[in-house]
């Protein structure tokens, strides 16, 4: 674990670097490190996350030609099929999935000038990107959509990124359709902070929100998940409680961050639906384990707050309300993240001095 600690300290200081920087060439160098070394740790990895010999097995499905089944997610078939067809192995396709997780978020950082932006990204996401490899490869374009759509205001362009993100996977199907609702659906600031407070009351107390959702998904291609005799039909296990709440509290500072930064009315208005969304869906994902992936779908939310403005950490305004809000969704989110174990982040490998276990 001593590895992950070292990139986590790393790339702080190439943040802390590029961020006091003056000049621009400097900036850009200690930028271009960062992402040189975390993205080359990434690409080269083996055997490390949950999600890792899934994958393989995956590869090797489409490699015997039984590709018809993961057309849902035509993207990541289309990736596995080059690498197949240009002989790079299934190291090829971790490679490719870790480029597109990373380089969407340095080149908004870049285009923003605000590391910083890359720095929370980097502390709350980069460990648990080595173990839900495709999820945070879209996630990563979601990221990416909502900054053009919303701060570059290039509507088309930014669906198009949230439309990739859904064809390498089908989680963010979900939140592409609340997004749209969300652009449609004018819900009021009071109305949505009311409504919140609602949902995490009544959702942490009772089972009638999940029983509500398992009754509607009974007769749809996700209807095993109901079963009680699934395995990912299993009850979250909960701690002292103390990380749930951290967690609530840092989504309502992210939803006032938003509200003291957000350019337009509009823009505001669709970001309501969204934050509802994410509340609803971590509140079931506390009920059942398998929801916790919906509740990961949901996290570029956190970003759309910072495409509006950069943290600034000069002398007279490092305990200004914007960066004492971030700094404690930092916080909150490294002190009740899940061990990188749980997630299977064992001991550091690489494809360069090991091989593929065969599960």
């Amino acid at each position: 674990m001593a590895l992950y600690w070292g990139i986590c300290f790393y790339g702080i200081i190439c943040t802390l670097i590029s961020q006091f920087s003056k000049d621009k060439i400097s900036q850009r160098f200690f930028l271009f490190a960062f992402f040189f070394v975390v993205f080359i740790f990434s690409a080269v990895r083996v055997n490390i996350g949950i999600d890792y010999s899934g994958h393989y097995a995956i590869y090797k499905e489409i490699l015997k030609g039984n590709w018809q089944k993961f057309i849902s997610e035509p993207l990541y078939l289309l990736i596995n099929i080059l690498c197949i067809v240009f002989k790079l192995g299934f190291p090829g396709i971790v490679v490719i999935m870790s480029f597109i997780t990373l380089y969407p978020i340095f080149k908004i950082a870049k285009e923003q000038e605000n590391v910083l932006f890359l720095l929370v990204y980097f502390l709350l996401m980069y460990l648990i990107g080595y173990c839900l490899i495709r999820q945070y490869a879209a996630i990563s374009l979601v990221i990416y959509g909502l900054y053009l759509f919303y701060k570059k205001e290039k509507k088309k362009s930014g669906v198009m990124y949230l439309l990739l993100g859904c064809c390498i996977h089908t989680s963010m199907i979900i939140f592409f359709a609340v997004f749209i609702i969300s652009n449609i659906v004018k819900i009021g600031n009071k109305f949505t902070i009311f409504l919140a407070i609602f949902l995490v009351i009544f959702g942490l107390f009772t089972d009638y929100l999940l029983d509500f959702i398992f009754l509607c998904a009974k007769n749809t291609k996700y209807g095993y998940y109901t079963d009680i005799m699934n395995g990912n039909n299993v009850k979250t296990k909960l701690g002292s409680g103390l990380g749930v709440l951290l967690r609530f509290i840092t989504y309502f500072c992210i939803y006032i961050y938003n509200i003291k930064h957000c350019i337009t009315k509009k823009n505001q208005e669709t970001f309501n639906c969204l934050f509802l969304s994410l509340i609803l869906v971590d509140i079931l994902s506390l009920k059942v384990l398998i929801l916790l992936r919906l509740r990961f779908a949901f996290q570029p939310i956190f970003f759309i707050p910072l495409f509006y403005n950069k943290l600034d950490l000069s002398r007279n305004k490092i305990f200004s309300f914007s960066n004492l809000i971030i700094c404690f969704i930092v916080l909150a989110y490294l002190v009740t993240y899940a061990g990188t174990a749980d997630w299977g982040n064992i001991p550091y490998q690489t494809v360069l001095l090991t091989d593929i276990i065969d599960k």
